[in-house]
């Protein structure tokens, strides 16, 4: 099997968790690639770790080195690919298309996303840009006839939650009567329906059981990886639950950039506030057609909801301990 993008969220959770079970591991050469722009220099636990693995071997090389895409898929059956924006996506997402195709790849699961630009009637919303390529270089692997899967992942909880600078996070903050309580301050409108799933823990196992069900049953398939469907005050309800602590919604269509950010995100943020704020208000998170969490929730029983995750995973990134 080969896996592209370990150093992101989205590929990171196959190696995290068990992800060669023992009914299959005498049966899977797991290869990961690491690109040099997230080398061990850069990330030395990620590296590593996956180096620790079993069965794993770690090809680094530039994303845009044909001769290094080739070598990743020699004597794959499966690949799981996440393509990030380091480098041309589009270009480096159709080569290894292309390069799997070459080698008889079985099953290409694709990590894809929406493009809002082609939400009917077209052109009456943005296309996110670190999303349009994801949804570009999808319909090149359906163009050239490869057994593929693609997969589409709801809101992390990890983003809102769990990085040590978060963007839209909560965190602790005077209220009006100057007493400190938890606040998600975001630009979703309260009436948005979001997909939301634990990527660290959902994600893996899920990939693995649509290896294990096949491209026979999966081939060609959309498939939304999320296990809850909440607005924002329902999810603040559920947060709260978990944590025993009341956690209150702030509705904010303000980009407050606090860290230094990829060209292009900006881009991105804004168009999220206009897609799922108040201006938008009730678009589909998911490419027409694709949405609901029984699919999602058929492929993994064993999912974590965002009241579990606050009870037994949550720290706060800000303010008190």
């Amino acid at each position: 099997m080969t896996c592209w993008g370990m150093e992101s969220n989205q590929s990171w959770p196959h190696s995290s968790q068990p992800l060669l079970p023992p009914s299959i591991d005498p049966y899977l050469y797991f290869v990961a690639r690491v690109p040099k722009l997230r080398n061990r220099e850069n990330n030395p636990v990620l590296f590593d770790e996956l180096a620790s693995l079993p069965n794993v071997e770690l090809l680094e090389g530039p994303l845009t080195d044909h001769s290094v895409i080739a070598d990743l898929f020699r004597g794959a059956d499966i690949a799981f690919i996440n393509t990030t924006s380091w480098g041309d996506e589009v270009a480096i997402g159709k080569a290894l298309a292309d390069a799997a195709k070459k080698e008889r790849v079985k099953h290409f699961i694709f990590s894809s996303a929406t493009d809002h630009s082609l939400h009917p009637p077209p052109g009456r919303l943005p296309g996110l840009p670190y999303w349009r390529t994801k949804a570009e270089v999808e319909r090149y692997v359906r163009q050239i006839g490869l057994p593929a899967t693609f997969v589409y992942l709801g809101c992390y909880f990890e983003n809102f939650s769990a990085w040590d600078i978060p963007l839209w996070g909560i965190v602790w903050k005077e209220n009006e009567a100057g007493v400190e309580e938890l606040t998600w301050r975001a630009p979703f409108a309260e009436g948005e329906r979001l997909p939301f799933l634990d990527v660290d823990h959902d994600l893996g196992p899920s990939v693995v059981q649509i290896m294990k069900d096949g491209v026979g049953k999966w081939g060609g398939a959309s498939i939304p990886l999320a296990f809850e469907l909440l607005t924002p005050l329902e999810f603040v309800q559920r947060f709260s639950a978990g944590l025993g602590v009341k956690v209150r919604y702030e509705y904010s269509p303000v980009v407050e950039v606090k860290y230094k950010i990829p060209s292009g995100y900006r881009e991105q943020l804004e168009g999220i506030v206009r897609i799922f704020g108040r201006e938008g208000g009730g678009e589909e998170y998911f490419p027409p057609g694709v949405g609901g969490v029984e699919t999602a929730r058929s492929i993994w029983e064993g999912w974590r909801g965002v009241e579990e995750f606050a009870r037994e995973v949550w720290i706060p990134t800000e303010g008190r301990p």
